[in-house]
This record gives structure tokens, C-alpha cells and sequence, in this order.
């Protein structure tokens, strides 16, 4: 990023007007240590942000910008420098693509990661640089981000994906039950590596197209769980790829230890009842009321048999209050059960190792 000729050319253009004089490597360098010591905010900030917008979880859209620069109190109507119109010009600048190896995964209406930190750059020199709190250029994006955004910003924009991880996901007995469902798993990865639009082979790991797949199948997206959710479980389990554009393939789909990963976090977001809820409600299985919960949604939904009440523990930041692994069980109910229900035999016992059988069948007739 610090490298693009039309960026530093702003940075130093604005250097000029330093008090302490410093030279423009110096300047440039000082920006990039304020943008690294800021870096896992503005990571996670792309990735909610990106993923509340309509089009590609990957970028930011213009409406989910603006979102963002509203929840942080950037635009000032009385600002010489940044009115609204003048975020929108930051947005189309930022978007400029180069020649080169970016223009097969940028999208032309959309910023990437690298796009929406120099659009943060140049909103920060707006907003307190050329002399309004102060004529260095990195201590506006210093400002911009103690002023505006730390304080402000959306709280579920703040997470460290390390977090769940550490605290939840690494345990011995989330370990237990995915090496007890490990072959189902691999064979419900391998089956929504979905084959590209335009044809051709599939990618040899799961898509973001094949994760929201997923969800219309399985009835995961509701009201107590949107595709916004879904998207950030996604996103989250990705391992840190560096440089967007030489690593896209990997930027933008899911290993399959990833797939594990993004399914603790639907199970640690979703409203998943307890074994002892599941059984007082009358359910035979978590299945069964996933089945009946999603013909009790909206108001009144309270008041029919065998409603269960969303768990404060439910959602992103909450408090948790069971072990991940119980939940991953329910979650897994839902899934497998969910996929395997024929609507032609409905009374046939669930079976893990036919509903393997069936998921093979679709995978192999997908192609290779």
C-alpha cells in the first residue's frame, strides 16, 4: 500500500505544510507504524463491515462505507474538508485501480482491504490534518483513530478472531466431536465446493458461495441469525492472509480445518437450546426444534407449544455459558438431520452413513 505512487504522492503533498519538518520517507514511514499499530482494528473492521453489504464479503461497498464513517462520527457538516460529498470523493479516489494483477479480483464499486486503509489515510489528513489539529499527516491518522473510531465504532466491527479460538474453540472435547463426525464433515465440505459461475473446475477449498449455500439448505439464517452471521463465521475463520491480491485464492475461501473453526462460531452465536430445554419443550432431538422453531418466528411465537426462548448467550460478545462442544452437538443435529430428511420417506431413521453415500453422490456429480 505504501508503495502506490498516488499515495505517497498525497502524503507527501501534505508533508509540506509540517511544523516539524520532517522528510517525506520519514513521513510516509510514520503513517505506515500508526497503520500497523492499528492494523487488527481495521482488519476486523473490513471484515463486518464487508460483510453487512449485498454484494462480495471481500470488499466494501459504498452503502456499508458510509455505515461505517456514520457509526464513527467522520463526516462534519460545518468541515471545510469533509462533508459528505467529500467521503463519497475519498471512497472513488481510494477505489482507483492500478494496471496490474489487481484488476482480475478488484471490484471496480467496491474498496478491497489496501483501498479501505488508504481511504482511512486520506479521511484522517481531512478531518485534523492541513492544520486544523495538526500539520502531520500521522498524527491525523493517529487522531482519526483514537477520536473516531475506537470510541465508536460497532462494537461486533472489534472482534479478535483469535479470541474464539483461544478461549473456546482449542479444547480437548471440541476436538472429540469432530474427529467422531470427521468423514461426515469432510464429505459436507467437499460437496459445497461449488463449481464457478463461468464454469470450469471447482476450487479445491470451500467457497464463500458454498458456505451461504449451506445455510439456505440447512434453515441456519433466520431472525435469530442472519446471513450477516453467517458471512462473519466465515470470514473470522480464516487464518491472516497478508497481501490480498498475490494470495486471493486463500483470501477468499476456507481450508477445511477453517470449516471447523466457522461452525464453532455459528454454534457459539445461534440461540442453541440446552439438552434439558430440548427435552422439557417435548423435542425429540435439536432437530426436530429447529423444524418447529422456524414456524414460531415473529410476534406471538412466544406463545405456542414448545417455544424456548433465545439464550442471553447467544450472539457475538455475549457472556457464554456452556462449553462450545455442547453446543457444536446441536448444531451438528440440525445440520446432519436437516440434510439427510427426505421429504418422500420421512420416517426413515436418520443414518450418518447413508446421508455420507448421498453427500458423495452430489460432490462427485458437481465434477472434479
Amino acid at each position: 500500500l505504501m508503495t502506490k505512487d498516488k499515495l505517497t504522492s498525497y502524503i507527501n503533498r501534505e508533508n509540506k505544510a509540517s511544523v516539524k519538518k520532517v522528510d517525506d520517507a520519514t513521513c510516509v514511514n510514520d503513517v505506515h507504524k500508526s497503520i500497523k499499530k492499528n492494523f487488527p482494528l481495521i482488519r476486523s473492521c473490513f471484515m463486518y463491515y464487508a460483510s453487512v453489504g449485498s454484494g462480495s464479503p471481500f470488499h466494501i461497498q459504498l452503502n456499508p462505507f458510509t455505515m461505517f464513517l456514520e457509526d464513527c462520527k467522520i463526516p462534519d457538516t460545518e468541515s471545510k474538508f469533509l462533508k459528505r460529498s467529500d467521503c463519497d470523493t475519498v471512497f472513488i479516489v481510494a477505489n482507483y485501480t492500478e494496471k496490474g494483477k489487481q484488476e482480475a479480483v478488484n471490484d471496480d464499486h467496491a474498496l478491497m482491504r489496501y483501498e479501505f486503509i488508504e481511504a482511512l489515510i486520506r479521511l484522517a489528513i481531512a478531518k485534523f490534518g492541513k492544520g486544523q489539529a495538526t500539520t502531520e499527516p500521522a498524527e491525523a491518522v493517529e487522531m482519526l483513530f483514537q477520536k473516531c473510531i475506537i470510541p465508536n465504532v460497532n462494537t461486533a466491527s472489534t472482534t479478535n478472531p483469535n479470541d474464539f479460538r483461544k478461549d473456546r474453540l482449542y479444547f480437548e472435547e471440541v476436538d472429540d466431536i469432530y474427529k467422531k463426525h470427521e468423514k461426515l464433515l469432510r464429505a459436507l465440505y467437499s460437496r459445497y465446493r461449488l463449481p464457478p459461475k463461468s464454469g470450469g473446475v471447482r476450487n479445491k477449498m470451500l467457497g464463500a458461495d458454498g458456505w451461504e449455500q449451506l445455510a439456505l439448505d440447512t434453515g441456519l439464517v433466520n431472525d435469530d441469525f442472519t446471513l450477516t452471521d453467517m458471512r462473519l463465521c466465515f470470514l473470522y475463520s480464516r487464518m491472516y492472509v497478508k497481501d490480498e491480491i498475490k494470495d486471493w485464492n486463500r483470501f477468499t475461501n476456507i481450508t477445511f480445518v477453517d470449516f471447523l473453526d466457522a461452525l464453532g462460531r455459528i454454534a457459539d452465536s445461534k440461540s442453541i437450546p440446552t439438552t434439558l430445554q430440548i427435552e422439557d419443550a417435548g423435542f425429540e432431538n435439536w432437530y426436530k426444534w429447529h423444524v418447529a422453531s422456524s414456524t414460531m418466528e415473529g410476534s406471538g411465537a412466544e406463545n405456542q407449544p414448545g417455544f424456548i426462548p433465545r439464550r442471553n448467550s447467544a450472539g457475538w460478545g455475549s457472556k457464554k455459558t456452556r462449553p462450545l462442544y455442547t453446543k457444536i452437538e446441536g448444531l451438528l443435529d440440525i445440520v446432519f438431520r436437516t440434510l439427510f430428511f427426505d421429504p418422500n420417506h420421512p420416517d426413515n431413521p436418520f443414518n450418518p452413513t447413508g446421508l455420507i453415500s448421498w453427500l458423495q453422490k452430489l460432490d462427485k456429480n458437481l465434477g472434479p
